[in-house]
């Protein structure tokens, strides 16, 4: 079986990311460190486990992986607007 994801890349801001704070009550809270206004994505295939561990370990900060695709991308990049 072969797998699909979505890679995004940003161009705006630098680099995406979260932050997680574990609050005095205990609790984790998490609040976005980057919303992407700018950038591309593009679909990535991996056909086992240590392919898609590679594909993992090669995303940067300025990137997100989403197993979610886009309808009729034909794994060509795509202009992302806000």
């Amino acid at each position: 079986m072969i797998g699909r994801a979505t890679v995004f890349t940003t161009t705006r801001p630098a680099h995406l990311g979260k932050v997680f704070t574990l609050r005095q009550d205990g609790n984790i809270e998490k609040n976005v460190a980057g919303n992407m206004s700018e950038g591309a994505f593009h679909e990535v295939q991996f056909k086992n486990a240590t392919e898609l561990a590679a594909l993992l370990e090669s995303i940067t900060t300025s990137q997100a992986l989403s197993s979610s695709v886009a309808v009729g991308t034909a794994r060509n990049p795509h202009g992302v607007q806000p």
